[in-house]
């Protein structure tokens, strides 16, 4: 019995993982999680189904050699800003609000 994201999956859920992947070779980590989630009944408390914390359990499960899931569609990609920088966008000195300590009277 392991507890991922507060579920406690026994030998018969991660027998039921690798089968439902085994029968469908093409089943992305999404539709994985929601067909667990539908199968398991595991349901927020409005109803919608648990498929975000499912994917999580599953990948952690994964992290620690339970099941081999197929590999992530998410690719991380660095976007280049938007504008180049200028002097205009370098720091500035801070600007008091009130009267500023280092004035003279």
């Amino acid at each position: 019995m392991s507890i991922y994201c507060g579920r406690e999956f026994s030998a018969d859920d991660i027998q039921t993982i690798t089968r439902l992947m085994q029968q469908d070779p093409s089943l992305k980590r999404s539709p994985l999680s929601r067909k667990l989630c539908e199968l398991w009944g595991w349901t927020k408390p409005n109803g919608e189904l648990k498929d975000m914390t499912c994917r999580v359990a599953l990948t952690r499960m994964q992290a620690d050699g339970l099941i081999t899931l197929p590999p992530s569609q998410i690719t991380v990609t660095r976007r280049r800003a938007a504008f180049p920088p200028t002097p205009a966008t370098d720091a500035q000195a801070p600007r008091c609000r009130s009267p500023c300590m280092n004035s003279t009277p």
